[in-house]
């Protein structure tokens, strides 16, 4: 930093800029903050303090960079104090749009992605609002819209068992694959299924450690008898959040005129419930 006139301006909006789009992007208000105290206290040492203190003595002696005759001391305050406030304003409405990600995770999607590979912010942004507002208590209630919850569906397997009378062959339902698909843009850890047949009990139990977004699960051939009637339990907590969310159904084979119609069906829910409070199923 041979000239001060030439390279520190430049310098410090670009690096005003920077430490405003890492605390952005990272969510963290600390660096704002920093930075926004060190401009602050630069600005003021330069329109307080005599200019032979802050850039003789200091700049020039201390650091050994040369000054260049037409620098002033006070403009450069000045404009220190006026990046400090630009810099305050952005943090300000940074803060504002913190359920969204910040200012850029807002408007950049690819942003959000980097986020939450980052480990910043575990889609704690735009998608948690429709999903379910803060818990407070220890009392369940249901999810406000279960279709931002995960998809899961028992496929039927239909093997031939001789022909119809038209010559045709006819199929019936042979057993069922899982098909597990989480297409919200959050991240579920503890993940349990299990699957049960009324009078029988439990005929499936699966576990994932985590789910990622937009991760899909399945497994073919999970189920090698095509029971009539099936109960779902799912049971998960979202990552990063003290939320534990269950949803219970059961589904029954709708017989259609071929195996193509032929289907697992839901045919009763509780819906899907929040808990603030450890809650899986059984």
């Amino acid at each position: 930093m041979q000239v001060l006139t030439r390279f520190t301006y430049p310098t410090f909006i670009g690096l005003c800029g920077l430490l405003g789009t890492f605390s952005d992007i990272l969510q963290n208000s600390n660096i704002a903050i920093g930075a926004i105290a060190g401009l602050l206290m630069l600005g003021l040492a330069c329109l307080l303090l005599p200019k032979e203190l802050v850039v003789d003595r200091f700049w020039s002696g201390l650091l050994g960079n040369d000054v260049s005759e037409q620098f002033s001391a006070r403009p450069f305050g000045l404009s220190c104090a006026l990046l400090a406030m630009l810099l305050y304003g952005f943090s300000t409405l940074s803060t504002k749009a913190g359920e969204e990600g910040g200012v850029i995770a807002a408007q950049f999607p690819e942003v959000r992605q980097f986020q939450i590979a980052l480990g910043v912010a575990q889609q704690d942004i735009a998608a948690i609002k429709n999903i379910s507002a803060e818990i407070r208590g220890d009392t369940s209630r249901l999810l406000e819209s279960s279709e931002r919850w995960l998809k899961f569906e028992l496929f039927l397997l239909h093997e031939a068992n001789g022909h119809k009378p038209n010559g045709e062959w006819n199929y019936v339902p042979s057993g069922a694959s899982i098909f597990l698909f989480n297409e919200t843009p959050l991240q579920y850890e503890d993940l349990l299924i299990v699957l049960s047949v009324p009078g029988q009990g439990e005929i499936y139990r699966k576990s994932y450690p985590r789910v990622l977004d937009r991760e899909q699960r399945q497994e073919r051939n999970a189920i090698n008898v095509a029971y009539e009637s099936v109960d779902v339990c799912i049971s998960a907590k979202r990552r990063g959040q003290e939320e534990w969310l269950t949803d219970k159904h059961s589904l029954a084979i709708h017989h259609g005129p071929d195996q193509y119609t032929t289907e697992y069906q839901k045919s009763d829910s509780s819906g899907v419930q929040i808990f603030a409070s450890a809650t899986r199923c059984g």
